[in-house]
């Protein structure tokens, strides 16, 4: 008997039964097996199409519990025990957590967001009217510009952090000379929440592209394009006389900086688009491993790179300038870059031919303790 109940609420208690073990109690005579409960209609309907879709289920007969992993392979799913019936408290909690594994990415990409725009807002609001004694001014572009440069900033740091912690994984398994040793919790959670920081730095690369292609003009990022010309123009007053004024007439052409700044966007663009599609379950299920690794090792590191370089072109003539009060704060484009060169200056020790072998081996199974015990006992 297949138990595909499900609660309205997560309950718990000291007399608290799951829906499976009130059903065996109301028929004894029956093998209960607790099963498909986290499968939608649209699933079942579609099986073929979700067959990585694993299937969880629970009950006290072993036999019962082969014929529904018989049943649910022929459905198009994966079966994964859990045990005993009781541990069907748990499988019916399943379908009412909200999103359990998006919780902590959000909160860290959230935290980076309110970081980037203090720092934004004390550099472009609180410094100027400070330096210019108006408070006035330069409010009303928290909600354009401010945001524009900080989502920008936010999304470059989320696709960093998506490598950094590999890069410390892999030092981790070369000092301890073993890949069976378990990571910090601290490395292991950040680990398994890759796939999730992806996705939301896909969505906020997204955002900057789109605002990016209202916001960019040659009044808003004059050293991208070409030099403007000053033109001379005689200008009527309301009283009707007419004053003489110098105004600049802009070139909506880009120079070589503004090119390279607007192709290598794109390029870093569509990038985050393969990689954000190719983590999806269904497109991964489709892939090889050797497929799956290229895309989001390989051309992923080229996406890290790009966007980087992207951001180096758009402020080439202020990187190396300070700002704020004091001249103290760096420019946005210039701390965006900084877990960038974090992960490239952590990755070439790494590539180098001998370290790379040794890890390789080590990833392989070879272990340095296991190889000092056989020469000992030799």
């Amino acid at each position: 008997l297949i138990d595909v109940a499900n609660n309205t609420e997560i309950r718990r208690g000291p007399h608290y039964r799951s829906n499976a073990e009130y059903l065996q109690a109301l028929v004894p005579e029956a093998s209960v097996v607790k099963g498909f409960n986290v499968l939608s209609a649209y699933a079942l309907e579609n099986g073929g199409l979700q067959g990585n879709k694993e299937v969880y289920i629970a009950g006290n007969d072993p036999d019962a519990k082969v014929k529904v992993s018989l049943l649910i392979r022929g459905a198009g799913f994966t079966p994964v025990d859990w045990g005993m019936i009781k541990a069907a408290r748990d499988i019916e909690d399943i379908p009412l957590k909200f999103m359990p594994s998006w919780r902590r990415p959000v909160a860290v990409v959230f935290g980076l967001f309110l970081f980037v725009s203090l720092i934004a807002l004390f550099s472009f609001q609180i410094c100027r009217n400070i330096e210019t004694g108006r408070w006035t001014e330069n409010w009303s572009s928290m909600f354009n510009k401010n945001f524009n440069r900080v989502i920008a900033v936010v999304a470059l740091w989320t696709l960093a952090f998506c490598y950094l912690p590999g890069l410390l994984a892999a030092y981790i398994q070369l000092w301890r000379g073993t890949k069976y040793s378990r990571f910090p919790n601290w490395l292991d959670d950040w680990l398994k929440m890759r796939k999730q920081l992806g996705l939301i730095m896909l969505g906020l690369a997204s955002m900057h592209a789109c605002m990016s292609v209202a916001y960019i003009t040659p009044q808003t990022l004059a050293w991208v394009y070409r030099p403007a010309t000053n033109i001379r123009v005689l200008v009527e007053a309301p009283n009707g006389t007419t004053i003489e004024k110098t105004m600049q007439l802009y070139d909506f052409e880009f120079n070589w900086r503004g090119e390279l700044f607007l192709t290598l966007g794109a390029i870093a663009t569509c990038l985050i688009i393969i990689l954000g599609i190719t983590s999806l379950p269904s497109v991964t299920a489709a892939m090889s491993w050797r497929e799956f690794t290229f895309v989001q090792s390989k051309l992923g590191w080229v996406c890290l790179i790009t966007a980087s370089m992207h951001d180096v072109f758009l402020a080439w003539k202020y990187m190396f300038q300070y700002f704020g009060c004091f001249d103290i704060l760096p420019i946005g484009p210039q701390y965006a870059l900084y877990p960038t060169a974090l992960c490239v200056l952590l990755k070439l020790p790494l590539l180098l031919p001998p370290i790379d072998n040794h890890l390789q081996r080590i990833r392989r199974g070879y272990e340095r303790s296991s190889k000092k015990k056989q020469s000992n006992s030799a």
